[in-house]
């Protein structure tokens, strides 16, 4: 599963890019405190929770959903933007969000079809 998610990090730099100098580090994580949490964006770092993601589509959407927030929100003024708008909407209802997820849609079957042709599934 490493795999899957190392290549599937790698796939997002390459077709995404970075809106800064640098790329997030990706970081895999199994923390049993985070049971429900598949992963999150913060200070540059793009962490994954493996003991909450039990299958690939887990780790290819919760890698994709990150680093759209990376793309999101690449500065300061970025984030406060972020957490502005978790004043007015909910979670699930926040703009960012739903585009995250929007992402998740309409990528994963690419990184499926990438991770197929390269052998790692």
């Amino acid at each position: 599963m490493t795999l899957i998610a190392e290549e599937t990090f790698n796939w997002c730099c390459k077709y995404f890019g970075t809106p800064m100098k640098n790329y997030p580090k990706l970081t895999l994580k199994t923390d049993r405190r985070y049971s429900r949490k598949y992963g999150e964006y913060k200070n540059k770092e793009i962490v994954v929770f493996m003991n909450t993601c039990k299958n690939i589509n887990d780790i290819i959407g919760t890698i994709l959903h990150e680093y759209t927030h990376f793309l999101q929100m690449p500065r300061k003024k970025d984030i406060n933007k972020y957490n502005k708008l978790l004043e007015k909407y909910e979670y699930k209802e926040h703009p960012f969000e739903l585009e995250a997820e929007d992402y998740v849609k309409t990528h994963n079957n690419s990184v499926m079809i990438h991770l197929k042709k390269i052998g790692i599934i």
